[in-house]
């Protein structure tokens, strides 16, 4: 006997149609969660879920915990992943999916977004931690200078509203390079990893291709890596020259948040800087052990 092939959307679609949408959703749920078990630490598990199962008079509210708590893992590394597609159907139940989550203090991730289905305005009023930018916007998009502008301007709306972005689908290594240069925090696609039943992390020469386009980008971007002048000369941070030096040397030697010390002439202006680390040196280098 043959067994029927089902692609995953049609196998929800057919639980749904059977009224065995959540006994199916929660079978996919324990599975991932045993799994997760052999997680790295401190990554996180996106878990796709149907918003239609609110509607699922079975559904039993803090399942996920109590699933979370027997195999050991934190809820703060579970995100779920609810897709935009829903909504073109019911905006009601695609909202109240996303309220059911956060108000149990799940991180949100967004599926599928820039399909079409719904408007940015409208997702982003949801304030999901994740939003993954959908496929079809990836594919492409280093020759494509439409979708190009389409993603820079998603990226730039997440990064104000505090939302990190991920691309789906990258399969080319120019499409990487592209995501990187836009601002893209985060991806997924063939060309990083292929689909695999264990965790895997990425090879070490594709490490070293992602932090040099990282490189790249930020110097074009024009990000100073060393921060700003004003990290440096804030009010605390600051001495008469005329103060002694020992008292200095008291006021900063238990209190590593003194970096620097900017010295600042009678009128405020400023004489110079002296390191926390040389003043210590300096003094260490006077005592003696008794």
């Amino acid at each position: 006997m043959s067994t029927p092939q089902f692609s995953i959307q049609e196998l929800f679609d057919t639980a749904e149609k059977e009224n065995k949408l959540w006994e199916l959703e929660k079978l996919c749920r324990i599975k991932a969660l045993q799994n997760a078990t052999a997680k790295p630490l401190n990554t996180k598990l996106f878990l796709n879920v149907d918003p239609n199962i609110i509607q699922d008079s079975e559904m039993k509210i803090g399942f996920t915990y109590e699933a979370l708590q027997k195999y050991g893992l934190n809820p703060k590394e579970i995100v779920f992943e609810i897709t935009e597609r829903s909504a073109i159907n019911s905006m009601p139940i695609f909202t109240a999916s996303i309220e059911h989550y956060k108000n149990q203090n799940y991180n949100i991730a967004i599926d599928d977004f820039g399909s079409g289905y719904s408007g940015m305005n409208r997702v982003c009023s949801f304030s999901p931690d994740y939003i993954k930018i959908d496929i079809e916007l990836v594919r492409n998009v280093n020759t494509n200078a439409m979708k190009k502008s389409a993603i820079t301007s998603i990226v730039q709306f997440c990064r104000e509203a505090n939302i990190k972005t991920i691309a789906e689908g990258i399969e080319t290594e120019g499409e990487l390079n592209t995501l990187i240069e836009i601002g893209v925090d985060y991806g997924q696609g063939f060309f990083l990893c292929r689909p695999n039943e264990k965790f895997s992390s990425l090879s070490a020469e594709l490490k070293m291709m992602i932090k040099a386009a990282r490189q790249k980008a930020d110097i074009e971007r024009g990000i100073n890596l060393f921060g700003d002048v004003e990290l440096l000369c804030s009010n605390k941070h600051t001495v008469s020259c005329l103060e002694k030096a020992v008292d200095v040397y008291h006021k900063i030697k238990d209190d590593e948040s003194f970096t620097e010390i900017i010295l600042l002439n009678d009128d405020d202006t400023v004489n110079g800087m002296i390191t926390r680390a040389s003043l210590i040196h300096k003094f260490s280098d006077s005592l003696v052990t008794i």
